[in-house]
């Protein structure tokens, strides 16, 4: 046998073997691109809707069935406000595109998501503002959870953390691309922690930090119920935005002004402990003048009682010479008169000069 028949089998053998597997995984598999394709069971025909990926398919048994579906968007800004904790209004404004899927030919059991879905559209229900007010809730309760300093100081982290919970609780389709992924968020959440150990944080932020985490978990159990209320009714929220937390611009002056007063404080304090010290420091100037003139005047008190002493000894003593001399009484007496008056002449004298 020629080379190039040989060949030849070869190729049409490889084309076979390629038609076959290609046969087998078109036949045994399906790839679900958007929530909107409903499996149904040939055994009962059981009818549910099949979320995005690669899903098995078994011959007869499963029929695969692409749904009619209505894709809504809502208005184009929503405004809400939300409190937080310590009762500071912010102003969020959202985003929703929701779908829900509605089969045009029906012939499963009542008790399935498409059959509800389908009850909701054809009863005219406003599933817009169910939704709405299902995902603000979500949203609400989230952002109560944090106080106004928090929302201030980790913003871009607590929306994140609520831009996924809502995906989560809304029974979002979630991007495997996208950043708010949940596997990506406890990534984020290591590197946070880890950065704030490099970087030398405190215990106190780093525990507040790790706190915004927590609280953000914790507030999930408590809205978890409005999942299943839409996974109920088949409806899929494809895609919610909600765009940065701003709070009402008198919000905003009002924390300005305690910020203001916050910082004007410590010099207000500063400036009253000058004021002290330096009333102080006078009162104890006042004080030791005062001391210094009274002791002027003790001294000058005290030397005029030693000369006043001094002087009545040397008198005396002169006396006693006169009386041993043989001086008369009336002549000491003359010579004492003699002596005040040229004391009060010097006085006089001394006080001129």
């Amino acid at each position: 046998m020629e080379w190039y028949s040989i060949a030849g089998l070869i190729c049409l053998g490889l084309a076979i073997l390629t038609v076959l597997i290609y046969g087998i995984v078109v036949t045994f598999f399906v790839v679900v691109r958007r929530p909107n394709i409903g499996y149904r069971y040939f055994l009962g025909e059981l009818t549910r809707i099949a979320m995005p990926g690669l899903r098995l398919r078994i011959p007869y048994l499963h029929r695969i069935d692409l749904e009619s579906t209505e894709t809504r968007k809502t208005a184009i800004e929503i405004k809400e406000s939300l409190y937080t904790q310590d009762g500071v209004l912010l102003t969020a404004d959202f985003g929703i595109i929701w779908q829900i899927a509605h089969p045009a030919i029906h012939k499963g059991l009542k008790g399935n998501s498409l059959y509800y879905g389908k009850k909701f559209l054809d009863a005219k229900v406003n599933i817009e503002s169910i939704i709405k007010e299902i995902i603000i809730d979500i949203a609400r309760t989230g952002i109560h959870a944090y106080k106004y300093d928090d929302i201030k100081a980790h913003k871009k982290l607590i929306m994140n953390f609520i831009r996924y919970f809502i995906r989560y609780l809304a029974n979002e389709e979630i991007n495997e691309n996208d950043n708010d992924d949940r596997s990506r968020l406890e990534m984020s959440e290591q590197q946070r922690m880890a950065d704030a150990e490099t970087d030398g944080v405190n215990a106190a932020e780093r525990d507040q930090i790790r706190q915004i985490f927590l609280k953000t978990r914790v507030s999930m159990p408590s809205v978890i119920a409005n999942k299943s209320l839409l996974e109920a009714a088949g409806i899929y929220t494809l895609r919610v935005t909600i765009d940065d937390l701003e709070p009402d611009p008198s919000v905003v002056r009002a924390h300005q002004d305690v910020e203001i007063a916050k910082a004007q404080v410590p010099a207000a304090e500063a400036k009253a402990q000058v004021a002290l010290i330096e009333a102080n420091a006078q009162a104890e100037v006042q004080r030791r003048v005062g001391a210094g003139e009274a002791d002027r005047r003790s001294l000058l008190f005290k030397a005029e009682i030693t000369g006043q002493a001094g002087l009545e000894a040397v008198r005396t003593e002169n006396m006693q010479h006169r009386k041993a001399a043989g001086v008369g009484d009336w002549a000491i007496a003359a010579g004492e008169l003699a002596g005040a008056l040229a004391d009060k002449v010097n006085g006089a004298t001394k006080k001129k000069e």
